[in-house]
């Protein structure tokens, strides 16, 4: 009896030993905070797939002190209502897309300048440096949250029923548009009749003839499957669809300054896998599309020199509501990157 005593200690000692390699430190303690993180994007999707990396990197590093709970698909409300939350301290976490401020925040409106990042490099070394500084100082003074990191949904590309090489292309032809004055004046630049169109109602209206063309990131226009009713994508690049992972200020205060530099550094760390997820995803895609019969026209250099002159004008128009210093800095940090990423 005490020989198979003394044996049972031993083996749960061992036993325990083992756990300890198996489980993370802290695995097993209480978390002293919850972190809700709220996205509009489904399960199965890129977006998922960061969020879940952002939530891994906290409990791991903060050692469990953080728990991390991830709500997709709009499980937390819209993008205005998320952003009310974290205003209100009541949510901790969103993913919100950028055009969705713009009304409270016009700084937001520098990506939507038409064409004014000429690749993804260099749209990413801007956002990420002094503009993307600035839009985030200006959020956290205007807006009372804390923008970590800009997360990416795409550039938006042209879809029609008729080839869009050169802006005379768009002359009469009929745009769906947000109801937004930035983007109407922008077809209008290009001499197109903008219509305004509620997005549940796009796949309709474009198989209907009600428009003729449209404007989206290759994601959206896969899988709202708008290749079915659009014969032609114009792959212009011509502005940003970007997110910010924002934290409400009154959460980040509850922590100490390591659990703050923490969630900061895994936000900005799982914003690659979101963006470079997105930018593998837009290739498969993009030829699911053309294998559907969609058909891709690529601008080259003159004909994206045509595009960005014609549509110059709509900087100019909208410079003071986004801040003409902002516009400024913009330009320098484009061309600053460019110079960079060659």
């Amino acid at each position: 009896m005490k020989r198979t005593g003394v044996m049972a200690v031993v083996f749960g000692a061992s036993f325990l030993l083992a756990l300890s390699f198996i489980i993370p430190e802290g695995a097993g303690a209480a978390a002293k905070y919850t972190l809700k993180v709220g996205h509009n994007q489904m399960e199965k999707t890129v977006r998922q797939q960061a969020s879940l990396k952002f939530k891994s990197l906290v409990e791991e590093r903060s050692k469990g002190e953080i728990q991390v709970q991830v709500y997709p698909a709009q499980q937390l409300g819209n993008d205005l209502e998320r952003l009310q939350a974290l205003q209100m301290g009541t949510l901790e976490a969103s993913i919100s897309a950028l055009p969705r401020m713009a009304s409270a925040l016009p700084a937001v409106q520098v990506f939507d300048l038409p064409f004014l990042f000429p690749s993804y490099e260099v749209l990413f070394k801007v956002a990420d440096g002094k503009v993307g500084k600035e839009i985030s100082d200006q959020m956290e003074k205007k807006l009372k949250v804390k923008g970590a990191a800009f997360w990416h949904t795409g550039f938006k590309q042209f879809t029609a029923n008729s080839p869009i090489r050169k802006p005379e292309d768009f002359k009469g032809l009929k745009v769906r548009t947000m109801e937004n004055p930035f983007l109407i004046a922008q077809f209008r630049a290009l001499d197109a009749n903008p219509v305004p169109i509620d997005f549940h109602e796009l796949y309709t209206s474009l198989q209907q003839k009600v428009v003729e063309a449209q404007e989206n990131d290759i994601n959206t226009i896969h899988d709202m499957k708008f290749f079915e009713v659009q014969k032609y994508i114009t792959i212009s690049n011509h502005a940003w669809i970007g997110h910010v992972f924002a934290f409400s200020t009154a959460f980040l205060n509850k922590l100490p300054q390591n659990l703050q530099a923490i969630v900061i550094g895994a936000a900005q760390e799982a914003a690659k896998d979101d963006r470079y997820g997105v930018i593998d995803s837009e290739k498969t895609m993009l030829k699911t599309m053309e294998g559907k019969g969609l058909s891709t026209i690529r601008l080259n250099a003159q004909e994206l020199d045509a595009f960005r002159k014609k549509t110059r004008p709509v900087h100019d128009q909208f410079a003071d509501r986004i801040g003409k210093d902002l516009v400024a800095l913009a330009y320098k940090e484009v061309a600053a990157a460019e110079k960079a990423v060659k």
